[in-house]
């Protein structure tokens, strides 16, 4: 029993922790898409891609001439 005892405070504070990680990672990358969105907006010659991950949408602002055809 007593091995049960230190286990489950363990495996508690590891999903806690995980949580608490993955909940800060979707508020960055939606702080991000905004910084994102606004740079393609202001500056010319860009194009804003969009991709999904796990953590959510995400938004790249490229350069244009990646796009091109060579």
């Amino acid at each position: 029993m007593s091995k049960l005892n230190k286990l489950v405070p363990t495996v508690l504070t590891l999903l806690i922790g995980a949580g608490c990680g993955a909940l800060g990672v979707r508020g960055m990358q939606m702080t991000l898409n905004k910084a994102e969105k606004a740079e393609c907006e202001r500056v010319q010659y860009r194009k804003l891609v969009h991709l999904t991950t796990v953590v959510g949408d995400t938004y790249h602002c490229l350069p244009s001439y990646y796009f091109r055809n060579q």
